[in-house]
């Protein structure tokens, strides 16, 4: 890891972020997302803010560019959580016009979550994840900076 004055995260590694589960983690009896949650291959956290904090590769936004899920289940999430900001069109339209050296920085907060500090990212999960599936082998450290 990274010292306290740095402004990136370490590696792509440590990267986390968030979904909402909705008051009483509602989305956790849902049997479609019980089903994607099964499948996270790294470690999960449930956090009190009725969050799911999951690395990055497990997040539904990378996986709906991985065609691990359809986009109905994004869909579906985006609707079930009120997501006014977010559709299928925006994010493929994000896709297609998908610029890196113009994009806005990545922002990571620093948690400790059971013991252990994640960086989880604060405004950028759709570009976080449409860089780690076009562009491999960039190194996603210098597009990000954590607050």
């Amino acid at each position: 890891m990274t010292d306290n004055n740095s402004k990136t995260a370490n590696n792509k590694n440590d990267i986390y972020c968030s979904h909402y589960l909705l008051p009483n983690n509602a989305i956790l009896n849902n049997p479609e997302f019980t089903d994607y949650f099964k499948q996270i291959k790294n470690p999960f956290y449930i956090l009190n803010s009725n969050h799911i904090c999951l690395h990055i590769t497990d997040s539904i936004h990378y996986n709906v560019l991985t065609n691990n899920i359809s986009f109905s289940l994004y869909n579906k999430y985006i609707k079930l959580t009120n997501q006014h900001e977010h559709s299928e069109l925006i994010f493929k339209k994000l896709i297609h016009e998908f610029n890196i050296n113009s994009m806005p920085n990545i922002i990571t907060r620093k948690l400790l979550i059971n013991n252990d500090y994640k960086y989880v990212i604060n405004d950028g999960c759709h570009r976080a994840s449409i860089i780690l599936t076009k562009y491999p082998n960039i190194n996603i450290n210098k597009y990000i900076t954590r607050i």
